[in-house]
């Protein structure tokens, strides 16, 4: 039970710092207008949720995708 417990963590820990890594590199991007490759980044992220979590990785990587494009839209300076 503690071998499952511990692998679980590390599971988590692995999804939850590679989404914190994605989003800070989006902003320093964003924040330096930097468009062409940081989106590539939340590829990580989500396919380690999806496969790692299953049905909880998938609504994790719809929850991660909102949230960029939520960032993507209050850093877009230029008008709509």
């Amino acid at each position: 039970m503690d071998r499952i417990f511990k692998k679980m963590n590390l599971k988590l820990l692995l999804v939850v710092s590679t989404t914190i890594v994605a989003f800070v590199v989006s902003f320093i991007c964003l924040s330096h207008e930097i468009y062409d490759i940081y989106q590539n980044l939340f590829y990580i992220p989500i396919i380690l949720a999806c496969f790692c979590f299953g049905r909880k990785g998938f609504i994790f990587s719809v929850v991660l995708t909102v949230l960029h494009t939520s960032i993507c839209l209050m850093c877009n300076t230029e008008a709509v």
